[in-house]
């Protein structure tokens, strides 16, 4: 996550913090070419709240927060794609330009979530899963598919993971798991009716959550282990299809299977291809 994008997501301010904060979001490359005192100046602020900001970020000095900047401005650049997240392609465009937008879209939506993944929140995604007896998934709608993807992934090593479609069996799963369980939710903005009912029945369970969101989601979930934000740039329905939220999700899912198996690399292979001469005994590597 770059410094930009983490100052954007974090909100431990005071009233004058938040004021600077506020400052370098809107007019990051002016903070590039001033001094403490300009700045603090220009937000009408101390410069001693200044650096008690610069500390609070775990910053040592001015120069390391225009450094920051500076690298968070660069991996921005590389992010832009002059391609519209709801309508990427329009009716007067050939099958080759359709082509080329699209995965001018993908390129774009692949950075903008690389950004997102914090490491800290990944490791402790992994660490909880690890903890785990048995991981159970809720999403809904277009988003089941990406999770029974998730799920015959964790499958395929072994792994135990539940996975209801309809809301009752989805609320009766919260309801019957427990501490030993693992919850990866997605809701990228609460929407669904069924998520008050879902976070409650996970917090009577003391269930650990994974919440995967859209950034800015106000949770309403308890006992929270890890929160992933998805990059979500699209309309709710005034698009022709969620062609950067699904890449965003998928690669997310992708990671966590990822860090997963990583931690014992040697055995899920093991476990992956054991499995597979099972089912296919008379096949030869």
């Amino acid at each position: 996550m770059d410094f930009l994008t983490r100052l954007e997501l974090d909100s431990p301010w005071t009233q004058s913090e938040q004021v600077v904060v506020n400052h370098i979001l809107a007019n990051p490359e002016s903070v590039l070419a001033t001094t403490p005192k300009q700045l603090a100046q220009t937000c009408y602020v101390s410069t001693s709240s200044l650096y008690r900001l610069l500390s609070k970020l775990g910053l040592d000095g001015f120069s390391t927060l225009q450094a920051e900047i500076s690298k968070s401005l660069l991996h921005r650049e590389k992010e832009k794609a002059d391609v519209d997240k709801n309508f990427p392609f329009s009716h007067m465009q050939t099958h080759y330009e359709i082509i080329e937008q699209l995965k001018a879209d993908y390129d774009s939506t692949l950075a903008s979530q690389k950004n997102l993944f914090d490491l800290y929140s990944l490791y402790e995604a992994c660490k909880a899963m690890r903890n785990a007896k048995a991981i159970d998934l809720y999403t809904s709608a277009g988003n089941l598919g990406f999770f029974k993807n998730f799920q015959f992934q964790l499958r395929e090593i072994g792994v135990n993971v539940h996975m209801a479609e309809n809301d009752y069996e989805q609320t009766l799963m919260a309801a019957s798991a427990g501490p030993d369980h693992l919850a990866i939710v997605l809701t990228m903005e609460g929407r669904s009716s069924t998520i008050p009912a879902i976070a409650y029945a996970l917090e009577q369970s003391r269930t650990p959550v994974i919440l995967l969101s859209a950034p800015g989601y106000e949770s309403v979930f308890q006992n929270v282990k890890a929160h992933l934000w998805i990059d979500h740039n699209e309309h709710h329905y005034r698009k022709i299809s969620s062609f950067a939220t699904r890449m965003s999700l998928l690669y997310t899912l992708d990671v966590l299977y990822a860090i997963y198996f990583q931690t014992s690399y040697e055995e899920n292979l093991d476990k992956k291809f054991l499995y597979y001469h099972r089912l296919n005994p008379t096949i030869d590597d």
